[in-house]
């Protein structure tokens, strides 16, 4: 599997989800919610931010169905559902559906982060239909 490479910016987002925590950069100046971490604000170009602990809700924005993988490392397992969804505090996140719902997906469907330990030193969020 390929891992993601840890930078400054966001080793305290994969910190947070090693301890099951999603955090979210908070910009200090205007407030804007952001995700995925980088050192700059979109929204007024300030350097400044707080890690905030998301809340874990989100609501299904769009979704796909995997059945190629789009690297070998992924192979084995396809076929999955990937959602990007709006979490609670505005940002939207892309991870895997932890399992099938008992339900069809909808736009607007209740989730909830879960994290998933791949070995000893990566969790990744996934979403579970709530």
């Amino acid at each position: 599997m390929i891992y993601p490479s840890v930078s400054i910016e966001s080793k305290a987002y994969w910190t947070g989800l090693t301890n099951g925590e999603l955090l979210l950069q908070e910009c200090t100046d205007c407030g804007t919610i952001r995700h995925y971490p980088r050192p700059m604000c979109d929204n007024c170009y300030s350097f400044g931010h707080r890690w905030i602990k998301a809340s874990g809700d989100a609501l299904v924005y769009a979704w796909t169905e995997c059945h190629h993988a789009f690297h070998p490392s992924f192979a084995e397992l396809t076929p999955y559902t990937l959602v990007t969804a709006t979490l609670k505090e505005g940002p939207r996140l892309m991870a895997p559906l932890a399992q099938p719902p008992k339900r069809d997906l909808y736009l607007g469907m209740k989730l909830k982060i879960e994290f998933n330990q791949v070995s000893s030193d990566l969790t990744l969020p996934i979403f579970k239909a709530t």
